[in-house]
């Protein structure tokens, strides 16, 4: 009997050690699983989070107003492309009371110009922009802060109905509205630092430091090129009207895909309803892009569309039972858009208005804010051959005198009128 209790009590212990055994195993095995799964989901974790990290500090495309660590900032040379998507982080950050909205002529529209009498701008310009990305953007600033005072700088291409309504990097997303007005949560900019996109950017940054294309925190870009040191002006000027008189005046039609026309109504109705003072503005083209207009066959188009925006502006005010916004055509003959680009011809190396057919200096855009700002401090600020506020009363002697204008230029520029004249055939 004593010897089967020895027996009992030792095979209830070896059934108590294989337990304890099996358990242990057990427990390893779950302690190893978790480590498994630790490993196996936390390193994509942890390679997001270091990239993530790595974008934040480089900050590609401007995105952030402040660096993440002050003593370690880079160059960016892909902000300069992706302005749509920094510029309205800027605006978010800035929420300007005044802005100037342009394609990427805007950009000789200094926002430090006198003029502005302390109420400096945030500069808005986006290249090749059309009409409809101006309207989102206007939206998007006042969405911020109300918009006090803004200029709108209009080109003839953006009424092309054939052209689409926005360039390939906007981003409806990136805007705190919707088109309707009702507000939308727009991208975060942190969502945006765990990107495969902005990762490449970021990588392409670091291998490229010697360029930095980020805006200034005003909105003008950092570098902008001065006429008078392009050697070949004439190569870069048939080059522009080549482009415009190929692409952006082809086709050209006021109505069909869309209806640029029902934005402009908007863009004034906006601007009505919420006391913005808006200034309309014709920008100033050289003479030769004007008659690649008229080489196009679109001159009576191109006057037409002069008479619209004037009348459109004019009803509108009515509608609101306001005075109707200032309408500035710089769209003119004048000394500055009839110098002379042949280099064998210049006797005056000391002043260059234009760097191509459409893109004008600085020199030029500030007269043209002395005139819309009245801040005439220059004897050139008040020629009266550059700048003209139209209206439906004075647009038919404005477009007279353009005609006649045009008339004598022709006669007496024949090597610009033969370099437009081959363009349609290149």
């Amino acid at each position: 009997m004593q010897k089967y209790k020895k027996i009992k009590n030792l095979i209830t212990k070896l059934k108590l050690l294989s337990f304890y055994i099996f358990n242990f195993n057990y427990m390893s095995s779950k302690i190893q699983f978790s480590k498994y799964l630790i490993i196996v989901l936390g390193m994509p974790l942890l390679f997001l989070s270091i990239f993530a990290v790595f974008n934040r500090i480089v900050d590609p495309v401007g995105l952030f107003y402040n660096p993440l660590i002050n003593t370690v900032t880079f160059n960016r040379p892909y902000a300069g492309h992706n302005l749509r998507l920094h510029k309205a982080f800027m605006v978010q950050h800035q929420k300007p009371s005044t802005i100037i909205l342009a394609s990427s002529r805007g950009n000789a529209l200094d926002s430090e110009h006198s003029g502005w009498k302390g109420n400096e701008p945030y500069n808005l310009s986006l290249y090749g922009s059309t009409i409809y990305e101006l309207y989102r953007y206007m939206q998007h600033a006042h969405s911020f802060n109300p918009l006090k005072k803004v200029v709108l700088m209009l080109d003839f291409s953006m009424f092309n109905a054939n052209i689409p309504p926005n360039q390939d990097d906007f981003n409806e997303e990136y805007l705190a509205v919707k088109y309707s007005g009702v507000r939308q949560n727009m991208t975060s900019k942190y969502a945006l630092l765990f990107s495969k996109d902005m990762l490449v950017k970021s990588i392409y940054s670091v291998l490229t430091q010697h360029v930095d294309n980020t805006p200034l925190s005003n909105g003008m870009p950092r570098n902008i090129v001065n006429p008078i040191d392009i050697l070949d002006r004439r190569t870069s000027f048939i080059s522009q009207e080549k482009n415009y008189y190929k692409n952006h005046y082809n086709n050209y039609v006021f109505s069909g895909m869309h209806n640029n026309w029902d934005i402009y109504s908007k863009i004034l109705n906006f601007s009505y309803q919420n006391n913005i003072e808006l200034s309309i503005v014709i920008p100033p083209m050289h003479a030769r892009l004007l008659e690649t207009i008229s080489e196009k066959g679109l001159w009576g188009i191109f006057e037409e569309w002069k008479k619209k925006l004037v009348s459109i502006d004019e009803n509108e005010a009515v509608k609101s039972n306001s005075d109707n916004y200032p309408v500035w055509d710089f769209a003119v003959y004048s000394a500055h858009t009839t110098e002379n680009i042949h280099v064998s011809e210049q006797t005056n190396h000391s002043t260059a208005w234009f760097s191509d057919s459409t893109h004008f200096s600085i020199g030029l855009g500030d007269l043209i804010l002395d005139k819309i700002l009245d801040n005439k401090k220059t004897e050139q600020s008040n020629q009266s051959d550059f700048g003209f506020k139209i209206t439906s009363k004075n647009i038919g002697y404005h477009l007279s005198d353009i005609r006649k204008n045009r008339e004598a230029w022709i006669i007496s520029h024949p090597k610009d009128v033969s370099d437009i004249i081959q363009i349609k055939y290149d």
